[in-house]
């Protein structure tokens, strides 16, 4: 016997409310309080605190700290108190469906160290502390910021070895690290930044040989190594014929040897700038203007596939290679 109309109704608003819950991610099917997302207010509440209080806001060292709760009543009141919805008018954060998507705290006097509690943000999309003075260490569990985009911590004076983990920032865009302290060696690791568009290491105090990880990772447009200590040859795998790299400057190392021929295979380069280091043979690839043996300094315009660059090689004592094909 057919089912009455009513019945029909009540049984096709079941299924149709099964099929949209199936559709949503497991995320947003948790059992979680209304309002929060991801991530328990209260555990993005405590990461606040934590980098309020570490990097002298409790102090009222920041320069701006509208509408951040003051040292006393952070350290007075349960974590309880304060929501998200009241964290959305402190200065610098940007919450969005139920999560902190944004910390944008640069030139804005933070000193001291990132608290590792600060990686508990794992929604986060943009992270922006540059001109600062923050000291000590990079979190070690940067791995947790799966959602990062933008990753700008240049002009402090953070010190240390950058952590594996950062490699792990696979969604990132765009990371910055220049002009602070940090030593040690650029690894494998930078390969697995796979949607990495610009990274800059500049002025630090990175040594080693340059990795051919560069090569390979597929979106890299413009990567800035100067001024810091890499040594050796400049490795050939750098280059590769299906790279984006636009920009790669490293000057003001002590690259040794020539420039490997496979530079030629980089089909959007615009600048390579090598200058101030000790490389001793441009190879004959490189068409250069007659040199001036004083100045040391060639600027050529080299046609490579579809692209126009410039090749800044100052300040080495080089030599042009004879062809001997």
């Amino acid at each position: 016997m057919p089912l009455p109309l009513r019945s029909l109704s009540q049984l096709f608003a079941v299924k149709l409310l099964c099929i949209v819950f199936l559709l949503l991610p497991a995320s947003a099917r948790a059992q979680v309080p209304a309002g929060e997302g991801e991530v328990a207010d209260a555990d993005e509440i405590a990461a606040l605190r934590a980098l309020y209080l570490a990097t002298d806001g409790g102090n009222n060292l920041w320069s701006n700290h509208s509408y951040w709760p003051s040292r006393a009543q952070w350290l007075s009141s349960p974590i309880t108190t304060f929501t998200l919805e009241q964290a959305k008018n402190w200065y610098g954060v940007t919450v969005r469906y139920g999560d902190v998507v944004e910390l944008r705290l640069q030139n804005n006097h933070l000193q001291g160290s990132l608290p590792e509690s600060v990686t508990t943000l794992t929604r986060l999309e943009h992270l922006q502390l540059k001109g600062n003075a923050l000291t000590g260490r990079l979190p070690q569990n940067l791995q947790r910021f799966d959602a990062i985009k933008y990753f700008d911590v240049s002009h402090n004076q953070l010190t240390g070895a950058l952590p594996p983990a950062l490699g792990s920032m696979s969604p990132a865009y765009y990371i910055i690290l220049n002009n602070n302290q940090f030593e040690g060696f650029l690894l494998d690791w930078m390969e697995n930044l796979k949607e990495c568009i610009l990274f800059d290491a500049s002025y630090n105090r990175l040594t080693g040989v340059l990795p051919e990880a560069i090569g390979r990772m597929p979106y890299l447009s413009d990567c800035y190594l100067n001024d810091n200590d890499f040594y050796g040859e400049v490795p050939s795998k750098i280059a590769s014929s299906t790279s984006y790299l636009n920009r790669l400057v490293v000057s003001h190392n002590r690259l040794e040897g020539k420039l490997p021929a496979s530079l030629t295979s980089l089909p959007h380069i615009w600048l390579l700038k090598f200058s101030d280091n000790h490389l001793t043979e441009i190879p004959c690839w490189i068409p250069t203007t007659t040199p001036r043996p004083k100045q040391k300094m060639f600027q050529c315009l080299v046609s490579m596939s579809v692209a126009i660059i410039w090749i800044l090689v100052r300040s080495n004592p080089i030599s042009v290679a004879r062809d001997n094909r």
